[in-house]
């Protein structure tokens, strides 16, 4: 079930509200944890380098098990190695999570010496690595050399932030403070652009809803237009005559089916070609007369004789109208012709009949005009 149109406009301005909100609030939260950073730098680093110094004791135990189980390649010293590897992982990932904020001792860094390789070496201790089976020497081999690198990495990693460590302590606070400026300025920056991004979005849904109307208003047209194609389709099929359109000039566009059964012709013998030359040349000064006439006037009805392909003249009785555009500028000519053979033969026939009559009535006559005169003679003879 679709949302009211009002629903929608309702929840899409609460959604803005909401984002202005949460904006400010992110940006008095920020200020507000720069800040205590700010006042509590001290006591944080020195918790960071401790915590480092208890990752880098970890990795010395995970390199101790690792030569341990090397010496002696035995089941127990493979688990313990496996296990201490785990635990220095998760240590390995607290670490990184727990001060990647600040990260004023490296501890992104730190995490993508040692993590790949603590990872690298789980895996190793459970499938394997280059065809050796976990608990081999070869894997021991690789395992140990590649966390005794890690190791040694992580505790040049640690003597370079113990000793940059005081000099972050003392540019941090004046880093803090331009950090601070650059952060309200891009808090305002920020409700700039969504005090811009609201009133875009509120000149974008006046513009959806006139589009909205507009494809409405198209896809009624269009139905229209179609079910108007539709019915000029079946109206066309269903007459009984010869129809055909053309343009302006007499171009034959369209002829429907009857018109190719009646004249023997095939669509592509007459679409393109000019009406004139299937009009009995007879006939083309009254046409070509009467096409001009007709574009300021209905004429009604007119009867021409139409060339057919075994060349034959047939009657038709032409009944021809304009096709306008809405602005009234025509583009095309309409033509419904009637066969009329049977109607002059029928009127022809009764024409024939009527002299038939008249003559009888006029023998008629002089019969009973003879028979008077006869009768008349008899009587003064008589």
């Amino acid at each position: 079930m679709k949302a009211s149109p009002r629903f929608s406009h309702i929840l899409q301005w609460s959604v803005i509200a909401v984002v202005v909100a949460t904006v400010m609030t992110i940006g008095i939260l920020t200020n507000i944890t720069l800040k205590s950073i700010e006042k509590n730098l001290p006591v944080t680093l020195l918790s960071e380098l401790e915590a480092l110094d208890r990752l880098i004791e970890d990795l010395a135990e995970v390199v101790s098990a690792a030569e341990l189980a090397r010496k002696m390649p035995n089941h127990e010293n493979y688990i313990q190695l496996h296990y201490i590897t785990k635990t220095v992982f998760d240590s390995v990932v607290k670490f990184r999570e727990t001060f990647v904020f600040d990260n004023l001792v490296q501890a992104s860094n730190f995490h993508a010496v040692v993590a790949p390789a603590i990872s690298d070496i789980q895996l190793w201790l459970t499938e394997g690595v280059s065809g050796y089976g976990p608990e081999t020497i070869t894997t021991l081999d690789i395992a140990l050399s590649r966390i005794t690198k890690a190791y040694s990495k992580a505790r040049y990693m640690k003597h370079d932030s113990q000793r940059i460590a005081q000099k972050i302590m003392n540019e941090q606070r004046i880093r803090l403070d331009h950090f601070l400026l650059s952060v309200n300025l891009l808090f305002l920056l920020t409700l700039t652009i969504t005090v811009i991004m609201i009133f875009l979005i509120a000149r974008r849904q006046v513009f959806l809803r006139r589009e909205i109307k507009a494809q409405t208003a198209l896809r009624s047209a269009e139905k229209a237009l179609q079910e108007s194609e539709e019915l000029y389709s079946k109206v066309i099929a269903a007459i009984p005559d010869v129809v055909v359109r053309t343009d302006v000039n007499g171009q034959i566009l369209f002829l429907n089916d009857i018109t190719l059964q009646v004249s023997g012709y095939q669509r592509a013998e007459v679409l393109g070609k000019n009406l004139l030359e299937f009009i009995a040349p007879d006939d083309h000064e009254s046409v070509v007369e009467n096409m001009s006439l007709m574009f300021d006037r209905i004429l009604g009805p007119r009867e021409y004789s139409i060339v057919m392909k075994d060349g034959n003249k047939i009657p038709f009785e032409v009944n021809s109208d304009v096709l306008r555009r809405n602005d009234g500028s025509p583009y095309g000519i309409i033509n419904i012709c009637r066969n009329i053979t049977e109607r002059r033969q029928a009127e022809e026939e009764k024409q024939l009949l009527e002299e038939r009559l008249n003559r009888a009535e006029k023998m008629e006559s002089l019969g009973l005009l003879a028979g008077g005169v006869a009768h008349d003679l008899n009587n003064v003879l008589g």
